[in-house]
């Protein structure tokens, strides 16, 4: 099976792309060890940030670099977190800490007003060279508690549109049937498969 080699040393989201990709590809993570090799996630978008680092990192190494940036938008909020999803709270935050610091801001906007939207950016880089890049999205709403202990990130207070469970209380098979992610991939496979550049 060829190799892709995620951008990513978040141990979560390389075990959701491994299911996502089923069989059809072996996923690695690409290992960086010295400050000379880290990127400035400075984008002013998702794919913005995406693009920045598949590239950064497809001239490391040999192979296919895919890079994912993802994250939530909430409306009520002006779109934040946004790009900021992960260190919300803090360069250093926990996911526990993004997520109550994001409910405390929402604290007095009513359930009808807490719309929000996951967004998942991926772009695929060889030798310093971007090949493709696609993006998906996942609306839903953000719950007044967390709920679940399933997924990670901002997943225990996220319902995506159409379902009444977080995306903590799903099993990974029903997470995937909603995901923003799970929809990048299902447009990504397609086009992996046909150009082959494994």
């Amino acid at each position: 099976m060829p190799t892709l080699h995620l951008a990513s040393t978040n141990p979560h989201k390389l075990k959701e792309f491994a299911r996502l990709f089923g069989s059809a590809f072996i996923l690695t993570s690409v290992q960086h060890t010295s400050s000379s090799t880290q990127w400035l996630e400075d984008g002013s978008t998702f794919m913005d940030n995406s693009i920045k680092k598949a590239v950064f990192y497809s001239k490391l190494g040999s192979g296919l670099v895919l890079a994912d940036d993802s994250g939530l938008c909430v409306a009520a909020l002006g779109g934040e977190p946004g790009v900021h999803s992960a260190r919300y709270a803090g360069p250093e935050a926990s996911d526990a800490e993004n997520r109550s610091l994001l409910l405390a801001r929402l604290a007095r906007v009513p359930e009808e007003a807490r719309e929000a939207t996951f967004i998942c950016a991926l772009a695929l880089a060889r030798d310093g060279k971007l090949l493709t890049t696609v993006e998906a999205t996942c609306p839903g709403r953000i719950t007044a508690f967390p709920g679940g202990s399933e997924g990670f990130g901002y997943d225990p207070i996220f319902v995506p549109s159409g379902a009444t469970a977080t995306f903590a209380q799903m099993p990974p098979a029903e997470k995937d049937r909603y995901s923003h992610r799970a929809r990048a991939v299902a447009q990504l496979l397609p086009i992996l498969l046909t150009k082959r550049w494994g």
